[in-house]
């Protein structure tokens, strides 16, 4: 078993990976064929709805992790890859969907809100 996503561009903007189950954690998403700078910034949410609070996290060398408490919510997860490419500019550039497997919850596991 791995916990590595990959996510490999095939052209457009938007990319897709395989299914993963909820409640796993310590997943690592994997960017292939983009041409990244070594170190990015990913927005992970549960919605692609602009009203709706997301997640920064710093990746590096193609590779970012997925937010836990995201994958526990069972809903899909949204990444947004969010570029520098000057110092007074930022912009979305690509958008990942990571299906999300629900399952039963685990003992002695706090559900997790849904809202974010």
């Amino acid at each position: 078993m791995s916990n590595i996503v990959k996510a490999v561009y095939a052209g457009g903007r938007s990319l897709y990976t395989r299914a993963v189950l909820q409640y796993n954690y310590g997943m690592v998403l994997r960017l292939e064929g983009l041409e990244l700078p070594s170190s990015f910034e990913v927005d992970f949410s549960n919605s692609d709805i602009p009203a709706h609070r997301s997640i920064s996290v710093t990746g590096a060398d193609g590779e970012v992790m997925i937010p836990d408490e995201l994958l526990s919510t069972g809903l899909p997860v949204y990444a947004f890859i969010y570029l520098h490419p000057t110092d007074e500019s930022g912009m979305t550039v690509y958008k990942v969907t990571i299906p999300v497997m629900s399952r039963p919850q685990r003992p002695g596991q706090q559900q997790a809100r849904p809202e974010i």
